[in-house]
């Protein structure tokens, strides 16, 4: 099963921060899952993060989203 590529980022910001959640490969065919970003202002110390996740690690993250909300899948 494929992840959908096409899917516009949905960002989040607060201050000078941002986390971005998007779609990406790496630049890796073989590869593929959705990556968190966490941006800081260039100004700062601290260095910008990514993380990827595959399909079954978003599918567990969707799952626990849905046990804070009080929603079962």
């Amino acid at each position: 099963m494929r992840i959908e590529s096409k899917v516009k980022p949905l960002v989040f910001s607060e201050d000078d921060h941002e986390m971005r959640v998007q779609y990406s490969n790496r630049g890796d065919p073989f590869r593929e899952g959705v990556e968190f970003v966490f941006d800081v202002p260039a100004t700062s110390r601290v260095c910008p993060v990514w993380v990827l996740l595959n399909r079954r690690e978003v599918e567990q993250l969707r799952d626990k989203l849905s046990e804070f909300l009080g929603t079962n899948r």
